[in-house]
């Protein structure tokens, strides 16, 4: 859910409801012998991707040293020779990440030792000649210097409009597309941020405008939170996290911290400067899918597959409650997005249930007097408080906004009259206005 900024005019709130491409994960390979020769792709890869590759990608390569690209791995950055194959004991690479007899190591920076087994099987690939059998289709050839190239308009996952209106960021395929938006509402391409994730998930601008985060990943294999200097388009920060793709990016009102979702059925958040993790709540149920925080920062919300929006305590990392109340059989799809109105702790979240039909539900402190959706969305958009938009005085309700088929599906084939427009349906009792 994106709200577009006032800056442009007339203010629109515009819901993107749908559901992610899930991918089943493939069967889980036996795991393979100490004898065997060592597989780069299934065995050292991973290591790579989840300790090393946030520093030395080609958005992003302290010391000049790129790991994502097979030759550039063993050649090195500024020290040459990061691995000779053969010779694991002239293997600058082996020497940085193997502890020296007081426990410490040059890499992975600021991070945990690898454990001697890994760095066992790194040693053990080096000696038998550093092959590289990653298969054809998942050797990575995208950065900077050779962006993706599309052949049909690419699945745009996410999109959100800078704080003052000027830029939109679009989800691609390994990237994410600014465009420069003039007055008149006529966009321009801008830039293009080629990072190490082929699947992005969600993007979201900082609340002063000059950073992006960007989540997403390899599907099956490595989440990634990204950071991207917006004027310099320069990656600042890249941090591996989870072993699947990750969801639904918010920044802190502060800018301080960015929350995300992960598919082990976590919400979490980190330090958007060092990308160290601050926060770890593990009460859902299933994927977590989109976050968005509180007023005044102290609280996060966030929503999932487990039909459920939750309420966490930032500072003590501390599941309070379910927001949301699920009405039987509906939302078997799960929520699969929420936003906070820019001015209150107010919040609406999105998803679907088992037939595809379009579902929007909130809790909010009081409603409009509203027949249509867009009657509704025009008063939220306004930013009128609950007397001049002629609220009815409520003090908590559910809405819910559906499709006239999801409604009929969810409610029973029922004869209704012909309505074109959708309706709102609120399970509060109209009270009179105060």
């Amino acid at each position: 859910m994106v709200f577009f900024p006032k800056t442009l005019g007339t203010s629109v709130l515009l819901l993107i409801i749908g559901s992610p491409l899930f991918a089943a994960a493939p069967g889980a390979k036996p795991a393979r012998s100490p004898d065997q020769a060592v597989s780069y792709y299934e065995e050292l890869l991973p290591i790579f991707q989840a300790n090393c590759h946030g520093c030395h990608q080609p958005a992003k390569a302290k010391g000049e040293y790129v790991m994502t690209a097979f030759d550039k791995l063993l050649a090195g950055g500024k020290t040459a020779g990061a691995i000779v194959p053969g010779k694991p004991e002239k293997s600058h690479l082996l020497e940085q990440i193997t502890p020296n007899p007081a426990g410490e190591i040059e890499m992975p920076k600021n991070g945990k030792p690898l454990a001697t087994a890994e760095i066992d099987r790194i040693r053990k690939w080096i000696a038998e000649g550093a092959l590289d059998d990653t298969p054809l289709n998942a050797r990575e050839r995208y950065d900077s210097e050779h962006p993706p190239t599309y052949s049909r308009p690419p699945v745009i996952t996410s999109l959100d409009y800078s704080p003052d209106g000027t830029l939109l960021a679009i989800s691609g395929f390994h990237e994410v597309i600014l465009q420069k938006i003039d007055p008149s509402g006529t966009a321009t391409p801008m830039a293009r941020l080629v990072g190490l994730s082929d699947r992005i998930e969600s993007l979201r601008f900082s609340p002063d405008g000059s950073r992006l985060a960007v989540t997403g990943g390899l599907v099956g294999r490595m989440g990634e939170v990204q950071v991207w200097n917006v004027e310099k388009r320069k990656l600042e920060l890249s941090v591996p996290i989870t072993f699947d793709t990750v969801y639904g990016a918010s920044w802190s009102p502060d800018g301080s911290k960015i929350a995300f979702g992960c598919a082990d059925k976590t919400a979490r958040a980190i330090d958007s400067k060092s990308g160290k993790q601050v926060l770890f709540m593990g009460s859902h149920g299933d994927w977590v899918l989109d976050t968005v925080f509180s007023t005044d920062g102290t609280h996060l919300i966030s929503s999932g597959r487990d039909q459920t929006a939750k309420l966490t305590k930032v500072d003590e990392e501390r599941f309070v409650d379910n927001i949301t109340s699920i009405t039987p059989g509906a939302l078997k799809g799960g929520l699969a997005s929420v936003a906070k109105h820019p001015a209150r702790d107010e919040i609406l979240v999105g998803g679907s249930d088992d037939h595809g039909g379009l579902f929007a539900g909130a809790a909010w402190t009081a409603t409009p007097r509203c027949k249509t959706v867009a009657e509704f969305l025009r008063h939220v958009q306004l930013g009128q408080t609950p007397r001049e938009a002629a609220i009815l005085g409520a003090k908590e309700i559910s809405i819910t906004v559906m499709t006239r088929e999801a409604e009929e599906r969810l409610l029973g084939a029922r004869k209704s009259e012909p309505n074109t427009e959708q309706n709102v349906v609120s399970s509060a009792p109209p009270v009179a206005p105060q």
